[in-house]
């Protein structure tokens, strides 16, 4: 387990690092804001045979000691009473009932079994209506964790049998803080171009290319905001070649966006306020936040571009 402090939200954070006080938690928040990296945590937690000792996640490095079996395991990622369903694809039915077979099992250490489902929008219908039987009769020892953008993007039947645990985003300077004592250069413009996300902040630090890739999505949006219309409906036809970028890209702009109207950031967040009126800036929020839930349903992407272009900037 990693010994590094978690950023920001240190409510959330004291809460899942004790015993579990439930059987189902329900981790919200926009992407990057370290979701799955609580839920991890809180796994740990639950799992590690040193529950009141310095193996616990919640230590510092000063703290730090050989981890106990238990952790060993779960850090190789073959602990047998924690299981997680795929970070990628859709979720299907076989496997959150695989998911309640294994939950229901006697643990094979310490307390508990432990489940993780990232990401849970993933979940259709049919396999959150599958998921309901473990969450309304849950095994005495299993707990269930499941992480999500919003309670809007689960069944209310989901959310209404999870403890609520909301993310939110973390005030630029104790990013920055957090950023420079883990050794990062530069970071007010690493937490500016995150837009107050740690988990996104920490990947821009570590990978230079996805680091690029936000300094492109920078120049694209100013380009956008800039652009006469039918440069803007061409801009949209290229960019939606690219839709494995797309989610990214739009989750830059959205941070750009709350910079500008916070007027804290990076120059793209100074030049969008420079170039775009205060109520066309909170319109334009308001439409990309709109833009990136509609692509968790598989839009026509070029479409969706082009409509979100005509309507941001000036």
């Amino acid at each position: 387990m990693g010994t590094q402090a978690f950023i920001g939200n240190a409510a959330a954070a004291a809460r899942l690092t004790g015993r579990a006080r439930g059987h189902a938690y329900l981790l919200t928040g926009p992407d990057g804001i370290g979701k799955r990296t609580l839920a991890d945590r809180f796994a740990a937690a639950l799992l590690c045979e040193r529950a009141d000792g310095p193996c616990r996640v919640a230590g510092t490095s000063e703290e730090a000691m050989e981890p106990c079996p238990s952790c060993k395991l779960r850090e190789a990622g073959n602990h047998p009473d924690y299981h997680r369903l795929p970070a990628e694809g859709n979720l299907t039915i076989a496997q959150v009932r695989e998911l309640s077979r294994a939950l229901g099992l006697s643990p094979h250490s310490g307390r508990h079994q432990v489940g993780l489902v990232p990401d849970a929008e993933r979940l259709g219908v049919p396999a959150q209506n599958a998921l309901l039987k473990l969450l309304e009769e849950p095994p005495r020892h299993a707990v269930l964790v499941l992480t999500a953008p919003s309670p809007a993007s689960l069944l209310p039947t989901t959310v209404s049998r999870c403890q609520r645990v909301p993310l939110g985003p973390v005030p630029a300077d104790e990013l920055v803080a957090a950023l420079k004592d883990r050794g990062v250069q530069d970071a007010n413009a690493v937490a500016s171009r995150a837009g107050e996300r740690p988990g996104t902040a920490i990947r821009l630090a570590d990978d230079p290319d996805a680091d690029a890739a936000v300094r492109e999505s920078e120049s694209a949006l100013l380009d956008v905001v800039r652009r006469s219309v039918p440069e803007r409906l061409a801009l949209a036809k290229r960019l939606a070649d690219d839709p494995e970028a797309l989610p990214g890209r739009l989750d830059a702009w959205i941070g750009i966006y709350r910079a500008s109207l916070r007027n804290s950031g990076g120059p793209a967040a100074e030049r969008l306020a420079e170039t775009v009126p205060l109520a066309k800036r909170i319109d334009g929020l308001i439409r990309l936040f709109a833009a990136r839930r509609k692509l968790r349903y598989n839009p026509n992407t070029q479409l969706l571009l082009e409509q979100l272009f005509l309507n941001i900037g000036t």
